[in-house]
């Protein structure tokens, strides 16, 4: 998905501040919203909020509403069960088969099964890919090599490459063909020892063509089920839905399953007035879609054809876009379609980065909300379309993997063809208001602001939200007429074109985040509650649940943010120095760059001095900071050493002391022991803490490694761009102009990294 920050409003770039400074924030006590009892809210005609595209206004019917309530901070005592589910235990020995597993989601769950579970049996992982070869390659190059998975290569050593490919089996093969793309004799080895089918592949795109959203979420689990029913010793079938294949139902939604012959969303919300609602018939919609995409001949119309066919359809019937309506008939699909096969249905909402493990704040890719506060951050975007007493639906994507491994033992022991639904959901447990995120947004940038080109704080003003669109649209065109008029004539034509650009753009994900903002659902999620009080205290504390547990403040502010913004602030960088290896590439390719313009020769001349500078001082920069991390290594590693003997003569002293109260008689014991316990009191507050300190300075370490290893890389980018060096003469002056901008750029991003 892109994101508004890449075309933002406005044409001055800008760059993330190193986050550090937040670990020394204390952290403020929030008090957190809670779900008590429920109570009916009527919602009247007289409420409406102005303007022609208003939300939470269909009638005056009275919809159920969580009360949100204040609670204090202390937690409420958890059920535990002495004897748990057995998770480990179950999943010791099985063997799997998981689609999707080089996403965001899967490649979570993979790593959870093999760190908390390493006696698992194989693991075969069905990835798209023309043979075994590149299947294998996206393995070691999507899953094994990504920083995911450090923790459990510092485990492994040298071993870890070799116990992950020998539980790691890639298999060739595509969730949108017949027989899911695999070889004959491959599937019907696995076929033979399969115990856990997780299917979590999708096209997640909310507005994908329909054709194509119906293929893979659709028709795709219905293949994966026809090849679970030939497995012969399965135990489970987990697909990965979304908690919004409940479309537009409102109030408390439980976690009820899908049937097929149900009727649409929009004839549940019209009740007995159904004779102006269209049928809905998931087979008729299917062959409704291929036969629209075989009356078109031309790619481009297609496209547009099948995109505005799936929100048409998807709204006829009652759902928000075309992906949840292809995943709540996908839930149909397999369950009529799965007769005595096990199924679970996992429905999690807003999927976002850890909260705990392996990494805190780990995120791969922009997610949901990401694009929004990046812009944000930028100062480029300052309202949104959101109902501010709305609930945003957030769960980090660690609880949603550690749900499934807890529901896959609870029900693979169970025989007989059970059908269970989980929502993995906060909206009802410990709902986050919008008013609330963007007052921790604004907290956050405020604090810690994103620098400009002239290396001055961004500020930020609270984010505005509107309750309709008009005033959305309203409010951003306002904003371009405002910032169009602090740049000269000069070039007004492209920049005219850059904010115009940018303004669809942010019409555009109004439009499509509109739907989620506005929501006046709250998942129930009674299932993972009970899930989670079937656990003993220490599947609990290894495979967290509570999602009730979490303080939406420090999550946000202490996890997310720092970490998303130190992964885009590394990924500006690397890349503005391939655009910029890019652009030395040829005078060819770097006139498709070209724009209007002229300028004086003593204007190129100090332009290209200018960029041959910056460039030898952004090597410099980089080479200074590969000292520096080297430097930083030998310091934390003879601190480690010294704090690891200071302990050994600790041990060493009591082991001593131990021996001479042991050896001496009884008159001198209580006067040894007396001088015993005096030393430990005068060693303990500084030498006591030391185990806590080596754990410390080893995660220092590895962190340290990990940028010494990046640095280098940009070590050896930048000795490529210094051997092309002498293409500047050749480039034209609109080009010109621009490297000069990316150069400046890339020479701030690196004062950042020096500051992380």
């Amino acid at each position: 998905m892109n994101s508004l920050f890449v075309h933002g409003i406005s044409s001055t770039t800008s760059i993330p501040v190193s986050t550090i400074e937040l670990q020394e924030i204390n952290k403020a006590k929030v008090t957190k919203l809670s779900y008590k009892k429920i109570r009916h809210v009527t919602i009247s005609s007289s409420e409406k909020p102005k303007g022609t595209t208003s939300h939470g206004s269909e009638s005056s019917k009275k919809i159920q509403l969580p009360l949100l309530t204040n609670f204090d901070q202390t937690k409420s005592k958890k059920l535990v069960n002495s004897n748990g589910i057995g998770i480990v235990n179950f999943l010791r020995g099985k063997v799997f088969l998981i689609t999707g597993a080089t996403g965001f989601l899967g490649k979570v769950l993979v790593e959870k099964i093999l760190r908390t579970i390493p006696d698992v049996g194989k693991i075969y992982l069905l990835i798209k890919a023309k043979d075994k070869e590149a299947a294998t390659e996206r393995l070691k190059n999507e899953i094994i090599g990504t920083e995911l998975f450090k923790r459990m290569e510092q485990s492994y050593g040298n071993f870890y490459q070799e116990f992950m490919l020998n539980k790691l089996v890639p298999v060739v093969g595509n969730v949108g063909e017949a027989g899911l793309g695999m070889e004959v004799g491959l599937a019907d080895q696995i076929a033979d020892e399969v115990d856990i089918i997780v299917h979590s592949a999708a096209k997640t795109t909310f507005d994908e063509r329909l054709d194509v959203s119906i293929d893979i979420n659709t028709l795709g689990p219905c293949r994966m089920m026809s090849f679970a029913k030939t497995c012969k010793g399965l135990k489970l079938f987990m697909h990965v839905s979304t908690a919004y294949a409940n479309g537009q139902r409102q109030g408390v939604i439980t976690e009820k399953p899908f049937h097929m012959g149900d009727q649409s969303i929009a004839s549940e919300k019209a009740g007995l007035e159904i004779d102006h609602i269209p049928h809905f018939d998931v087979e008729a919609e299917i062959k409704f879609a291929f036969d629209a995409r075989n009356t078109s001949t031309h790619d481009n119309f297609v496209t547009k054809k099948m995109k505005h066919l799936g929100a048409e359809r998807a709204n006829m019937h009652g759902w928000h876009d075309t992906y949840v309506f292809a995943k709540a008939m996908g839930e149909m699909m397999i369950e009529i379609q799965r007769e005595d096969v096990p199924l679970v249905i996992i429905r999690p909402t807003t999927i976002e980065s850890t909260y705990e493990e392996p990494i805190p704040g780990w995120i791969e890719g922009i997610r949901m909300m990401d694009p929004v506060i990046l812009a944000y951050g930028k100062g480029e975007l300052t309202g949104f379309p959101a109902d501010a007493q709305g609930v945003f639906d957030i769960i980090p994507v660690d609880m949603v993997a550690n749900a499934m491994t807890a529901a896959m033992a609870k029900h693979g022991t169970v025989k007989g063809p059970g059908l269970n639904v989980y929502q993995i959901a906060s909206s009802v447990v410990n709902p986050m208001m919008y008013k609330d995120l963007v007052g921790y947004w604004f907290e956050y940038f405020d604090s810690s602001p994103y620098m400009d080109l002239k290396r001055g704080p961004i500020k930020i003003e609270k984010m505005k939200l509107f309750n309709t669109m008009d005033d959305f649209y309203s409010h951003i065109e306002a904003e371009v007429v405002r910032r169009s008029a602090n740049f000269p004539m000069q070039g007004s034509r492209s920049l005219s074109k850059r904010l115009q650009r940018s303004l669809d753009i942010a019409k555009h994900f109004a439009y499509v985040y509109e739907p989620y903002t506005f929501y006046g659902g709250r998942f129930d999620n009674t299932n993972m509650q009970k899930l989670m009080e079937e656990m003993s205290e220490e599947e609990q504390k290894n495979f967290n649940i509570d999602v009730g547990s979490i303080d939406w403040k420090d999550y946000i502010c202490n996890i997310h943010i720092p970490a998303f913004s130190t992964a885009v602030c590394w990924f500006l960088s690397i890349f503005l120095i391939s655009i910029i290896i890019i652009m030395f590439n040829s005078k060819e390719e770097a006139a498709l760059l070209a724009g209007e313009g002229e300028s004086s020769e003593n204007w190129r001349r100090r332009e290209i001095k200018g960029i041959k500078d910056n460039l030898k001082l952004a090597k410099e920069k980089c080479d200074n900071l590969v000292r520096h991390y080297e430097q930083k290594l030998k310091v934390l590693e003879k601190k480690r050493e010294s704090l690891e003997e200071r302990w050994k003569q600790w041990i060493k002293e009591n082991e001593r002391l131990d021996r001479e109260i042991a050896g001496i008689g009884l008159s001198h014991f209580f006067k040894m022991l007396q001088l015993k316990i005096k030393y430990q009191m005068e060693v303990d507050e500084l030498i006591k803490p030391c185990p806590l300190e080596i754990m410390l300075l080893v995660m220092m370490q590895r962190f340290t490694k990990i940028a010494l290893l990046r640095m280098k890389e940009n070590q050896r980018r930048h000795e490529e761009i210094i051997h092309r060096i002498n293409y500047i003469e050749d480039l034209e002056d609109a080009p010109l102009r621009r490297l000069g901008r990316l150069i400046r750029t890339l020479v701030s991003s690196l004062d950042d990294v020096s500051v992380d």
